[in-house]
Parts: structure tokens; C-alpha cells; sequence
């Protein structure tokens, strides 16, 4: 019986894997730090562009849209367009009923400050000093028209001065800033 030789088996790569893996090698060891630099620029710039960048697709993807289907952009204003006659009509609806509402308190005033004219050549003097019933109607609708008055919150008394001393937060403070200059014992 024959012994079988031993035979080593050795996985040798092909020259040009070894050659390769060994350029690419050295490349990273001679410039590893400046690609780790070059990649967290180009990371930094696309988040900074990325906005831009998906603005500016957006409009080549519309413009293909427009220049390939006309009969749907078409279709597309006419609803926008369609839109704003509606939204138009009902401001206009809003806008006369408003204006109606202010002539009819024009005209009530009116004919109030008449009335308070006639009564005051007949000598029952100038101004009504009791409300009137019919009246509250009118004032409310007077009332919707007039700007809403918004108090303004105090914080700070009206004779506060702060150039004038007596400190912050009720009452002297007592502060006193220290006297400049060095130490207080005569020189030598």
C-alpha cells in the first residue's frame, strides 16, 4: 500500500486580486484621511442643496406633464379658474350684505342725531339721556363695526424712573456700587 502524498493545498489568488487589493490598500494609508474629509464635505453640500435639488425635479417632472398632457392642464385651470368665480361670487354675496348692514346703521344714526337735533331746538335737550329699547338692536350692529378696545397689561407703576434710585421690586434695594481705587491704608 502506497501512502498518498501530502499534498498542501494553497489558495493563491490571481496576481491581479492581490495586485489590486494591495494598490487600494496603500491608496487609503497615503490618503485614507482626506476621503473621510472629501465624503462628509459632499454628505454636508447635499443636505444643503437637497432642497434645491428637489425643487428644481419637481419642475422638469411638471413640465414633462404639461408638454404631454395639454388636455388635462387644460382641464386643470379651467377648475382653478372655476374656483375663484365661486370664491369670488361669495365674497361679493359677504361684501353686499355687510354694506347693507352699514347703511342701514348709517341711516339709523342719521335719524337719530335728527331726532336729537329737533328735540333740541324744541328745548328738550340735546342728548336722550335714557337708552331706548328699539335702540339696543342698533348698538349692537354699531357695536360689531367699532374696533375691539384690548387693555394693555400695567407692569410697572406710572412714577416708576429708574434713574431716580430707590431700586426695583418694591422699595430701596440698599445697593450701593463699591468705591474705585486700591486699598484704603495710606502708602509707603
Amino acid at each position: 500500500m502506497e501512502e498518498p502524498e501530502e499534498v498542501n493545498i494553497v489558495n493563491s489568488d490571481p496576481p491581479i486580486v492581490a495586485e489590486t487589493f494591495t494598490l487600494v490598500k496603500g491608496f487609503f494609508q497615503l490618503y485614507g484621511w482626506f476621503v473621510v474629509i472629501g465624503l462628509v464635505v459632499l454628505f454636508l453640500l447635499k443636505s444643503k442643496f437637497q432642497q434645491r435639488l428637489n425643487t428644481f425635479s419637481e419642475r422638469r417632472r411638471d413640465a414633462h406633464y404639461k408638454k404631454v398632457d395639454d388636455n388635462e392642464a387644460l382641464a386643470r385651470l379651467e377648475r382653478i379658474q372655476q374656483n375663484r368665480e365661486r370664491l369670488q361670487r361669495q365674497y361679493d354675496e359677504v361684501a353686499a350684505r355687510a354694506a347693507e348692514k352699514q347703511r342701514e346703521v348709517e341711516e339709523q344714526k342719521r335719524l337719530a342725531k335728527i331726532e336729537d337735533w329737533e328735540r333740541h331746538q324744541e328745548g328738550n335737550g340735546y342728548r336722550s339721556k335714557v337708552k331706548k329699547e328699539g335702540n339696543s338692536e342698533l348698538d349692537k350692529m354699531a357695536a360689531q363695526h367699532l374696533p375691539k378696545s384690548t387693555s394693555k397689561k400695567v407692569y410697572r407703576s406710572a412714577d416708576y424712573n429708574p434713574l431716580m434710585g430707590g431700586g426695583g421690586g418694591g422699595g430701596s434695594s440698599g445697593y450701593r456700587p463699591s468705591k474705585r481705587g486700591g486699598a484704603g491704608g495710606g502708602g509707603g
